[in-house]
C-alpha cells in the first residue's frame, strides 16, 4: 500500500525512511539522523517494531501522524492518542483504511452477546501478521478470544473478513471484502487531504 500512497502524494515534499536508499524520493536510512523538526506529519505504513520508533518520536515532538502499521500494543495506541489530543495534534491509527471497513465494524456491535462466535480472515499469503489487525479489531468487538480466529493465506485471496454467530435458533453472517485494493487508498487520501489541508490552513 505503501507504493500506491506514494504516487499520489509525491507532488507533496515527501521524504521517505527505508532501509535502503530510493532513486525516485529522498529516503533517511538511520532513525537517529532525522530531523525532526523538518517535518509536519509522519504517514506511517511499516513493520511494528520501527513504527513505534517513529510514531513516538514525532508525536513527542508535536507532529501529526497517520498509521496503519497492525501489531501495536493497544496501550501504546491509547498513550499515543491521549499525548496527541494534550499537545493538540493529530493521531490517526486504523488497522483498515478502506471506507466501508468502518460501517463493517458498527454492525458488530450487536453481535457480541450470542452463544457461538467465529471469525474468518483472508489474505494474500504477502501479509505478514496472521491473525490481520483487523480480525483481532473485530474480536475484541465481540468478546472473542484472539485464538479463535481461522486465518488463510494463498497466493490468490483477496482480503475478507467474516463474523458468523449463532444461537439455538438462528445464524448471522457478516462479510467484509475488498475488490480493489484502490478501497485502501481511497480511504486513506480522504483522510490524508484533510489533515494537510488543516495543516496549510
Amino acid at each position: 500500500m505503501g507504493e500506491a500512497i506514494y504516487k499520489e502524494i509525491k507532488d507533496y515534499l515527501v521524504t521517505g525512511f527505508d532501509k535502503k536508499e530510493h532513486e525516485e524520493v529522498h529516503t533517511i536510512t538511520d532513525f537517529f539522523k532525522i530531523e525532526i523538526e523538518k517535518f509536519e506529519l509522519l504517514i506511517d505504513f511499516t513493520e511494528n517494531d520501527i513504527s513505534e520508533k517513529l510514531i513516538d518520536l514525532f508525536v513527542k515532538n508535536k507532529k501529526n501522524v497517520i498509521s496503519g502499521t497492525t501489531g501495536h500494543n493497544p496501550l501504546f495506541i491509547r498513550r499515543m492518542e491521549e499525548l496527541s489530543k494534550f499537545n493538540e495534534t493529530v493521531f490517526i491509527h486504523k488497522e483498515n483504511f478502506a471506507k466501508g471497513f468502518n460501517n463493517f465494524k458498527k454492525m458488530t456491535n450487536y453481535l457480541d452477546k450470542y452463544e457461538s462466535k467465529e471469525i474468518i480472515e483472508s489474505h494474500h499469503i504477502s501479509k505478514i501478521d496472521s491473525p490481520s489487525g483487523s480480525a483481532l479489531v473485530l474480536a475484541d468487538i465481540i468478546k472473542l478470544d484472539y485464538s479463535k480466529i481461522k486465518s488463510f493465506r494463498t497466493p490468490d485471496l483477496r482480503p475478507l473478513h467474516m463474523i458468523m454467530v449463532t444461537d439455538k435458533n438462528e445464524k448471522i453472517i457478516l462479510i467484509h471484502e475488498i475488490l480493489d485494493k484502490s478501497a485502501f487508498k481511497e480511504g486513506f487520501l480522504e483522510i490524508f487531504k484533510e489533515i494537510v489541508g488543516d495543516i496549510d490552513a
